[in-house]
């Protein structure tokens, strides 16, 4: 479900939860029309330079996606161009299977530096013993697909639903993204109107601030320029969130978010508390919002985590709110604590900024928070309930939003070998 939060005042708000995706589909589609798999993060340059790049697809759909070209080719095809030359940049092989709301990411295997950043549960199988099994807590955002060309600043990027050079054309193009200066081919409407040029820590990637990927034909409408602090080029603070086939998918109505408290209102404690406490990039103290989540999947949950996509921070125009300067809110790491619910005493868990990439200046547009207590090992199971706080710091007062989508997981079958020399933890999916 997509929980909303859009305060009129810092000191006077309103959290509301409302559903905007359906549940787990019941079956896959093979048969994709325009915009239902499409282009919805992507940068051509990063802090590792010119070759630190990445495309991730999204399935934008409530079903499964099993990849198959229109044409007797190899699968769908990512494909550059900037006028002057064409190229493949990777191929989606027929048979692969895209999850319903889940991703496929490709990267620049020479310079991509996101690797690091968190996905979903572990792929691989991991070391056990007699005693004790040993479970890796999540896996990392490894590339579905790489190549190894720079693509040049300002070049578009479209999605073909062929690999065969002479069929990619309009009728089969799925998506694009592209600058002012792309190929029509390769850009919507008029296309972005920034050309990044420096090896800043930065992703274009697509608005979700009306609840689903905005989706309007124009790349300039379309999608959000964002970075971990903000300069002359990228005005908007948020951060890259490069995610592949393991990654958690949405998970808005499946599991679901109430107050922590419902007898009372949710702008008073315990549901929302405003605190004096000073601390990096919470020059006037902080907000704490604490939420009671629940696993309505069917199965355990093994990862559980919160993408911003909607925030007033750092480069939020007045225009987003009212004309009056909105407040500059960061999202930050909350700590465990407890809270009184009711005459009694309930634990409420922290979660935590993901890093990689580092974001000295708190999180903003696109920034995910992880509760790393679920894991493989520690799963909630379907039909209980954990309590989260999130903390958001405040560098400046006014109207602002906290809106975000739930990303969750479910966890594999683990299937253990016999107690034996070498033993391994076999997971079955």
């Amino acid at each position: 479900m997509h929980l909303y939060q859009r305060i009129s005042n810092i000191a006077v708000a309103a959290f509301v939860c409302g559903a905007v995706f359906a549940g787990r589909p019941a079956s896959a589609q093979t048969q994709v029309q325009t915009g239902q798999v499409v282009i919805s993060e992507l940068r051509l340059r990063g802090p590792a330079g010119a070759t630190d790049e990445f495309v991730e697809l999204y399935n934008n759909t409530d079903q499964d996606v099993v990849v198959q070209a229109t044409d007797a080719s190899a699968g769908w095809a990512v494909v550059v161009s900037n006028g002057q030359f064409t190229g493949t940049l990777f191929t989606v092989p027929n048979g692969t299977r895209i999850p319903a709301r889940g991703h496929f990411l490709g990267a620049n295997s020479l310079g991509y530096s996101l690797g690091g950043y968190p996905s979903g549960n572990p792929n691989t199988t991991v070391a056990a013993t007699p005693n004790a099994v040993a479970l890796v807590p999540f896996a990392t955002a490894t590339p579905d697909a790489t190549w190894d060309i720079d693509v040049p600043d300002g070049t578009g990027v479209a999605l073909f639903s062929t690999a065969s050079g002479p069929n990619m054309n309009a009728a089969r193009r799925l998506d694009s993204f592209g600058y002012a200066g792309s190929p029509a081919l390769f850009r919507e409407g008029t296309g972005f109107p920034v050309v990044v040029t420096a090896d800043v820590e930065h992703t274009h990637y697509r608005d979700l601030r009306g609840g689903r990927p905005q989706d309007v034909g124009d790349n300039a409408a379309d999608f959000l320029l964002v970075a971990t602090a903000v300069g002359t080029q990228i005005t908007r603070l948020g951060a890259p969130g490069p995610e592949n086939l393991a990654s958690p998918v949405v998970n808005n109505t499946t599991v679901g978010g109430t107050l922590l408290d419902p007898a009372v209102g949710s702008s008073s404690p315990p549901n929302r508390e405003r605190r004096p406490n000073v601390e990096p990039n919470a020059d006037l103290g902080v907000l704490l919002i604490r939420r009671t989540f629940t696993n309505n999947t069917g199965a355990p949950v093994s990862r559980l985590r919160f993408r911003t996509v909607n925030i007033t921070t750092a480069g939020t125009p007045a225009s987003e709110c009212g004309g009056s300067p909105c407040a500059d809110v960061r999202a930050l790491t909350s700590q465990d604590g407890e809270a009184g619910v009711g005459g009694q005493v309930v634990t409420v868990r922290g979660v935590r900024l993901e890093e990689p990439p580092a974001q000295p200046n708190g999180g903003g547009y696109n920034s995910s928070l992880s509760a790393d207590f679920i894991t493989l090992g520690t799963p909630l199971p379907h039909g209980q309930s954990v309590n989260i706080v999130f903390k958001l710091g405040v560098m400046r007062q006014g109207p602002f939003r906290f809106i975000i989508n739930i990303e969750a997981q479910n966890a594999p079958t683990p299937v253990v070998t016999p107690p034996a020399r070498n033993a391994t933890l076999r997971v079955r999916r």
